[in-house]
């Protein structure tokens, strides 16, 4: 998964740095200077991050649907604006959630095939 926005690339990368496990993180970096502007944890392990949808906006806000199989619903949209914790907009079953996109400050998606939207501020 990757999203480019500006200058700005997302992109997933697994740390199994004192894990017994891959550790899913998306980290949003400068790529004019190569630099870590921020990291932000995926999710709950297990899940696929290269089956993942996000979507990236060029002030460094950033969206992207997750499986947290610990959660009840499992899946979530979730979105990282910059100074802020992540928010969880949207929540749905296996397989519910698609359709992640971006149009100037309005993220869309689906839920069970219904359109849902968020306008960033």
């Amino acid at each position: 998964m990757a999203a480019i926005a500006g200058h700005l690339v997302l992109l997933v990368i697994t740390d199994g740095t004192g894990h017994s496990y891959a550790v899913p993180n998306l980290h949003l970096l400068d790529a004019r200077t190569g630099a870590t502007v921020r990291t932000v944890d995926f999710g709950e392990w297990p899940q696929r991050p290269w089956k993942a949808q996000a979507a990236l906006t060029e002030d460094g806000s950033f969206a992207w649907i997750a499986a947290e199989p610990l959660s009840n619903p499992p899946h979530v949209v979730r979105l990282a604006r910059p100074g802020a914790d992540p928010i969880t907009l949207d929540s749905g079953a296996p397989g519910a959630l698609g359709a992640l996109g971006l149009s100037g400050r309005t993220l869309t998606w689906t839920n069970g095939g219904e359109a849902r939207s968020y306008t960033l501020p």
